[in-house]
């Protein structure tokens, strides 16, 4: 019931005021009505709770200018002002409650995207870290393997150079290769 949708007309002939006058509180209220008016096809509707504040609001206006023209005591008139106060401020109030509600599940969602991204974060820490420590085995790896190829290096020339002195040494007592 609370997203059923009503014509300004039809808005205008519940509350007893004309079209016009509808019109004139939307635009009067338009940011308490933000949320309670669909506009589809170029055509205005009012959700309930946007009846009911421009309901209330013309029930305000209609008790002050009642008291400006009313020769009644000042007691009764005040007896309605009071109610309609009272009304007004609990409808306030209300509405404080829902926005604070809201504000609320806000929070709580935002604090859940933060802890979700922190976790995010962490992840990520953990593996850089882990890439990292490859890293570094790779560095000690591959200096290993520069140093066992350099001492191979040197064996070899080590063993080349002695064949070769063998084969001089060779040459020169015999004159011939071995």
């Amino acid at each position: 019931m609370d997203n059923e949708l009503f014509l300004i007309t039809k808005v205008a002939s519940k509350l007893n005021v004309s079209r016009q006058t509808i019109y004139n509180k939307v635009d009067e209220l338009q940011e308490q009505l933000e949320k309670h008016i669909v506009i589809k096809d170029n055509v205005k509707y009012l959700k309930v709770e946007g009846i009911n504040i421009i309901k209330d609001n013309i029930k305000i206006q209609t008790i002050k200018s009642k008291n400006k023209s009313s020769n009644e005591p000042k007691n009764k008139s005040n007896n309605d002002l009071n109610i309609d106060y009272k009304k007004f401020t609990e409808n306030i109030k209300d509405l404080q409650v829902n926005y604070i509600c809201s504000l609320q599940d806000q929070i709580k969602q935002l604090e859940n995207q933060v802890n979700a991204q922190g976790k995010q974060l962490t992840e990520k820490d953990k593996q850089l870290d882990s890439k990292d420590e490859l890293l570094r085995n790779f560095q000690i790896l591959l200096k290993n393997e520069q140093e066992n190829n350099i001492k191979l290096l040197e064996n070899n020339t080590k063993i080349l150079e002695s064949k070769t002195e063998k084969i001089t040494i060779w040459n020169k007592l015999f004159g011939t290769q071995k």
